[in-house]
């Protein structure tokens, strides 16, 4: 059943794709956001990455990408940090909303990508019914991926 992959050769198994990610309770995934001032998701999509990048025939995701994401999410969390300790009520404005827009727009380009990375690592397809919705992951990204990932692991061992 391995394919032919990206530049790293064959494609690994599907069961040998999800056995690769850690399981993670999505609930504590929330706890941990929460705990975090909401950086969590970021290191998520880190690691997860960096695990997605090192699967033989996976097509890498971009690391500009990932590093973009990470400096405008410190960024703005620099200027959140500034403004409220400024005494400045306006965190939602001017440069900090720029910063916090871009943010978003490149962490969810990040969210997809890996999601498509994925996908094509499982050999799933979009008429697939494991396919990864589009709404979910714009969403609720990192939530909804380890979600996925646990019933894809759930899946794997129970065709065993």
């Amino acid at each position: 059943m391995s394919g032919e992959g990206g530049p790293g050769g064959a494609s690994p198994l599907p069961g040998e794709v999800v056995g690769a990610f850690p399981r993670t309770s999505v609930w504590a995934m929330a706890v941990l956001t929460v705990l975090t001032a909401f950086a969590y998701p970021y290191w998520w999509m880190y690691r997860r990455t960096g695990i997605l990048n090192a699967l033989p025939g996976v097509r890498p995701v971009a690391p500009g990408l990932v590093w973009s994401s990470l400096g405008l999410a410190a960024l703005s969390y620099a200027l959140t940090i500034a403004v409220l300790g400024g005494g400045g009520g306006g965190a939602l404005s001017g440069p900090g909303l720029a910063v916090g827009l871009a943010d978003a727009g490149v962490y969810l380009v990040w969210a997809f990508t890996w999601r498509a990375r994925l996908m094509l690592a499982l050999g799933v397809s979009m008429r697939d019914g494991r396919w990864m919705k589009g709404l979910w992951t714009f969403l609720l990204s990192a939530f909804y991926l380890q979600h996925k990932l646990n019933g894809y692991r759930r899946a794997a061992r129970g065709a065993r």
